[in-house]
């Protein structure tokens, strides 16, 4: 991690359910804003958070990690739903797009679903939805940091087909 230490750290996490509509996005942001007013001023706050998950709008009332697994499948109908969903969620803040949104939704767009393309597309719920609230937290002029998979400084290793996250961390 960096080469800070930090005095207090205090990690508030969101589920997809509990972030499925604009509504539930604003309303995580001002739990998360009235927790951070309790804490010391040199103190740390982490926001994790899910992808989106199952809401009244939701397609086939699935989450959006759902519809990733069911794209790598082969399932030609889920790229254009996680899109959707994705949209939905953009415009409910107000915003046309979010950083890398492009590199993230081109993954979608691949034929070969294996591998690492296969890891980005069943995180790219996660990584649209954290975009989404680090930038609706910038919009209120709250400085935040977004940490994408390459930068969270977890290490995992290679166990079959996927990669397991111990609790260390670097």
């Amino acid at each position: 991690m960096a080469d800070k230490m930090f005095n207090k750290v205090e990690v508030d996490k969101f589920g997809g359910t509990s972030l499925s509509s604009t509504e539930l996005d604003r309303s995580a942001l001002e739990k998360v804003l009235a927790r951070r007013t309790q804490l010391p001023d040199d103190a740390t706050l982490i926001l994790v958070c899910s992808g989106t998950g199952v809401g009244e709008d939701t397609e086939g009332k699935k989450k959006a990690t759902d519809w990733a697994y069911d794209l790598i499948e082969g399932d030609s109908n889920a790229a254009d739903v996680m899109k959707a969903t994705f949209q939905r969620n953009l415009q409910g803040h107000g915003f046309d797009k979010v950083i890398d949104l492009e590199n993230i939704l081109s993954n979608l767009e691949q034929k070969d679903y294996g591998g690492e393309t296969a890891a980005r597309i069943i995180g790219s719920p996660e990584r649209i939805k954290g975009r989404v609230l680090q930038q609706a937290l910038e919009q209120q002029g709250i400085p935040s940091v977004y940490l994408d998979y390459n930068q969270n400084g977890m290490v995992g290793k290679q166990n079959g087909n996927n990669v397991d996250v111990p609790i260390d961390h670097q």
